[in-house]
């Protein structure tokens, strides 16, 4: 049947979205606590979140539905009170369900377009957030104590995840690097990533379908007692489902299935058998990156070689330090993932494993659709523009010691993987992720953030939001956003990002997705105690900041399993400014004349400094001028001023040459020769 369907011309095949599994897991209890719940317990669920919602102090709302009925949303306090949750933690469920919607003429509820600060006003779909709930079954701890060989099937994602916490006995720093190590080099590729997230919604589709079903009456046209799916919780589906036609784009999955596309457009579409929708839907689902007859390559990178790169043609290429890019699979040259060694979404043919469609693992060179990938580089610079990046996802996964700019306008970022690295990103509407990272610095204006595992790093937040820290973390230090490029203010406006407003130094710490899982596996005991385990559960997130926010310098991490003073702010006498340098393409053709895009480019760092870390950086500044003005003023005769330039130009390249700056030397000069 599969077959058939790829053969006819047209048909459309339902992509799995990918940005709620990479974004959308939340490890607190109270939450885990409802994967192993029933159905019937979630419907159960759902009434209670109805009547606290239109019980709750607050104003509630209602969305109007196709047969002219309301349905109540659900708001920040009656997620607070059914989940057992903190305020806190209930604000951040909806804000990252907000961040996982589709949005445009995709959109599925008024949630998608919320600000961080407005998703706890808007409310959610009562439906919309159950489903959100189920989804959190993808990050399954089996019991240690079970031995059912079903129930250990059933665990998501299979084999190691980027989530998985440190071993819990790595003490010393040498052990936890290589734990970090080893999850990196058996962490699945994007490819398996994919057709996991497939296996797993094709495995509970009918669980899914269930949850949103309802009992069919006479007056629309079905047999009293039959289970019936209407339309508005059809295009629910959404969260996890997006269609894929050729020649057409931006469809709700109402709008290519028969029964409800054919309806009268006179009459409310009435409701169908479930059966009927589980029929239509499970034999057109597939992964993201199967195109079918749509398949259209990325367009390629653009790595800037230093000295030791030049014999290379690709960024996969050794250096004559024996640096070898890392591939997905965490083996040098990627043959087990798929797309390991991709380079801004070309493929290096590591592997010709493609995507399953109909359950089949197709032959063919792999490549994420709808994603920019920088992969496997390794003591390069890379830049990507607006012209390289033809999607709103990009991921910069496994670089080694190099410098990255993604300078254009985003929804989903991806860093993963990366050590020894600098990734300056344009502005991020939706959701950066980092996970896996040692000695990364982080460059991000952006909506939210989250970050997981990562060990040394430092980050330069624009954040609308609080920062969320996941996970086994340690000595991260977070600091406001330091840099600006000529695009910027159009970037941010947009994505929707606001530079006046910044919650840099207000993080929140959660803990590990195995300890909120076993804690949830503890708590649930049967599907009617789900319920009842999150009264201990609203401690387990940790705010990092109250109030006035953390002090300089101060510790925000020690939630539990999110490491012992896992970050801290960054002291202001440590805060320095970072200069992108590069000019933008309009800049670059606009000659002497002052044009109006010229006019418009940003010339400053659009979010506001703390005052402490401002007069810090104005001393350093004035310090700076003072030396200048002290060697400009210096009486010394031709000799010594000559001996002091020699001294001064000497110390300089030492320190390019022991610093390793003189490859990003060389790669801007490519870059600015070979643009």
């Amino acid at each position: 049947m599969a077959e058939a369907l790829e053969r006819a011309p047209g048909n459309p095949w339902l992509h799995v979205r990918r940005e709620p599994f990479d974004f959308g897991l939340l490890p607190i209890p109270a939450i885990a606590s409802y994967k192993e719940a029933s159905t019937e317990t979630l419907k159960l669920l759902r009434q209670r979140l109805i009547d606290a919602s239109l019980n709750s102090e607050g104003p509630s709302s209602t969305s109007p539905t196709r047969d002219g009925s309301q349905e109540p949303r659900v708001t920040c306090d009656a997620i607070e009170s059914c989940l057992k949750l903190s305020k806190d933690q209930a604000r951040l469920v909806l804000d990252t369900l907000a961040s996982v919607l589709p949005t445009g003429s995709e959109d599925i509820d008024s949630l998608s377009d919320a600000s961080p600060s407005d998703a706890a006003k808007v409310g959610t779909d009562v439906d919309l957030l159950l489903l959100f709930l189920f989804l959190q079954r993808y990050r399954r701890v089996p019991n240690r104590s079970s031995r059912d060989a079903a129930v250990l099937a059933d665990v998501w994602p299979q084999g190691p995840s980027p989530f998985d916490s440190v071993s819990p006995t790595a003490t010393s720093a040498l052990q936890i690097k290589t734990s970090l190590a080893t999850r990196q080099r058996f962490q699945t590729g994007h490819a398996e990533e994919e057709q996991q997230q497939l296996s797993f919604l094709q495995k509970n589709l009918p669980s899914i379908l269930q949850l949103l079903a309802e009992h069919g009456s006479e007056g629309d046209g079905t047999q009293p007692g039959t289970q019936v799916i209407s339309i508005d919780k059809f295009e629910l589906l959404g969260l996890f489902l997006r269609v894929n036609r050729p020649g057409v784009s931006s469809l709700l999955l109402s709008q290519v299935a028969p029964f409800f596309a054919e309806a009268d457009s006179a009459m409310p579409p009435a409701p169908v058998p479930l059966s009927v929708a589980q029929d239509w839907l499970g034999p057109r689902l597939c992964c993201t990156s199967d195109h079918g007859p749509d398949l259209r390559p990325q367009s390629p990178s653009r790595p800037a070689k230093g000295p030791a790169d030049r014999g290379g043609d690709s960024a996969a290429s050794p250096t004559k330090s024996g640096d070898t890019p890392m591939g997905e699979g965490g083996a040098a040259g990627g043959s087990g993932a798929g797309a390991g060694g991709e380079v801004g979404g070309s493929p290096r043919g590591g592997s010709t494993n493609g995507p399953m469609t109909g359950g089949v693992l197709s032959r063919r060179v792999w490549a994420a659709a709808g994603m920019t990938t920088v992969d496997g580089v390794a003591k390069m610079s890379v830049l990507k523009g607006e012209n390289e990046v033809d999607s709103n996802c990009v991921r910069v996964a496994h670089c080694h010691d190099s410098v990255i700019y993604v300078l254009a306008p985003l929804k989903y970022a991806s860093v993963i993987g990366c050590s020894d690295s600098i990734v300056v990103l344009g502005a991020v509407g939706k959701v950066v992720r980092v996970e896996a990272c040692e000695r990364l610095t982080l460059i991000a204006p952006c909506a939210r953030i989250r970050i997981a595992n990562c060990r040394e790093c430092v980050f330069y937040l624009g954040c609308n939001s609080r920062p969320v820290i996941l996970g086994d973390n340690h000595s991260l230090q977070i600091a406001p956003y330091n840099t600006f490029y000529p695009r910027l203010d159009y970037h941010l406006a947009k994505v929707g990002v606001d530079p006046a407003v910044n919650k840099w130094d207000l993080p929140l710490a959660l803990g590990s997705l195995d300890a909120a899982a076993a804690a949830g596996a503890a708590g649930v005991g049967s599907a009617g105690g789900a319920g009842g385990s999150g009264s201990s559960a609203a401690g387990a997130g940790t705010t990092a900041a109250e109030g006035e926010g953390a002090k300089e310098g101060g510790a925000v991490g020690g939630a539990a399993g999110a490491g012992l003073d896992s970050a801290i702010l960054m002291p202001p006498e440590k805060f320095v400014p970072f200069v992108v340098p590069f000019r933008t393409q309009q800049e670059q053709t606009s000659g002497g004349g002052a044009s109006p895009l010229l006019q418009q480019a940003t010339r400053a760092n659009p979010f506001a400094l703390p005052k402490t870390y401002l007069i810090a950086l104005q001393h350093k500044t004035k310090t700076v001028e003072s030396l200048r003005q002290t060697l400009k003023t210096a009486v010394l005769d031709e000799g010594r001023k000559r001996e002091l330039t020699n001294v001064i130009q000497a110390h300089f390249k030492e320190w390019l040459l022991t610093s390793g700056n003189i490859r990003q030397v060389y790669d801007l000069a490519r870059l600015d020769r070979d643009p």
